[in-house]
């Protein structure tokens, strides 16, 4: 959809709809960037400032009307999605082991290492695709993130990988683990 379709589309939306499109991924952070100059409503303009700036999966509440009696919900939405985030970027983080175990091994190791997993061959190759595809991806935006150089995943949370986070999620999006198995792999 042309970007002008988007930014009309996105001006007719009250402000939850338009918080919650902005929220459930359709749109990318350039679409955001773009909507955020033709936006005038201050808390939805404060929320696209906010997510553009920090690559936040955290949901912005400042300037919204929220009811105080879904602020507790809205904490689970904030953890669901960042828990969903760190799901994705650990997996791609096995994929770039078992990719390195692999080079590794000698000839006929890397079967016996397979085997000797609790889950499938199909599985590891799974994971691999997704580092793979995660990799080449973020290095074709020109952010060459070395997977295995990450954090343990309590870490990744922290405000001093938000940057880091935002890079990802520009290339996953609200896509769980499953999806990108099955888009990627």
């Amino acid at each position: 959809m042309p970007l002008a379709k988007y930014i009309t589309e996105f001006q007719t939306l009250d402000n939850a709809d338009a918080f919650n499109r902005i929220k459930g991924g359709d749109y990318t952070f350039t679409q955001l960037d773009s909507l955020l100059k033709h936006e005038e409503r201050t808390g939805v303009k404060l929320a696209l400032e906010t997510m553009i700036e920090t690559g936040s999966l955290e949901i912005p509440t400042a300037g919204w009307n929220l009811d105080p009696r879904a602020t507790n919900a809205l904490q689970w939405v904030n953890a669901s999605k960042q828990f969903a985030q760190i799901a994705v970027i650990c997996a791609a983080r096995a994929g770039a082991e078992f990719a390195n175990l692999k080079i590794a091994a000698s000839h006929g190791e890397w079967m016996a290492i397979m085997k000797s997993l609790p889950f499938s061959a199909e599985t590891v190759r799974k994971y691999i695709k997704v580092a793979e595809e995660l990799h080449a991806r973020l290095k074709s935006g020109n952010d060459d993130i070395d997977l295995l150089a990450l954090p343990e995943p309590a870490q990744l949370m922290s405000p001093e990988y938000a940057e880091t986070l935002g890079k990802i999620h520009e290339v996953t999006g609200e896509q769980t683990l499953r999806q990108l198995y099955f888009d990627w792999g």
